[in-house]
């Protein structure tokens, strides 16, 4: 909960999971106050919400576990984010590809020579590639 990032928010569309995932932050911040120095420590928000109720234009970085998306909510997504993430922007998406959204381009690299690969799964069944792109430009 600290490092590069000042503020992470979080949303969830399925109030459960958001329950979940705030109780896995609080927990997580108990032990990062047990166990090391907090006054870095990335301020964290998980919210129950739709993400198409977003303003997605103030993140650096935005995150997608995309796994059960119909082509349909995939298209939607995609079409918000290339009209709100900012230029130079990132999105990580786990288990679809965005390879076609125009103004977006696949990272390889990311800065500091970590390369970006799919992820090793424990279980093979549950096998899930994920995905870093940036955005390159505005449009139209």
């Amino acid at each position: 909960m600290s490092g590069k990032f000042v503020k992470a928010d979080g949303v969830e569309i399925c109030p459960d999971l958001a329950a979940k995932a705030v109780e896995g932050v609080e927990k997580l911040r108990k032990k990062m106050e047990k166990y090391s120095d907090t006054s870095n420590a990335c301020e964290i928000s998980i919210s129950q919400g739709d993400i198409f109720d977003q303003d997605l234009s103030q993140f650096d970085f935005i995150f997608f576990h995309a796994t059960t998306f119909t082509d349909g909510t995939l298209e939607m997504v995609k079409a918000k984010l290339s009209r709100e993430m900012k230029v130079g922007a990132r999105l990580a998406i786990v288990s679809k590809r965005c390879d076609d959204i125009d103004n977006f381009e696949p990272l390889n690299t990311v800065p500091g020579g970590i390369g970006w690969k799919p992820i090793s799964q424990v279980d093979e069944k549950w096998q899930l590639d994920c995905y870093l792109y940036q955005k390159t430009e505005e449009i139209d």
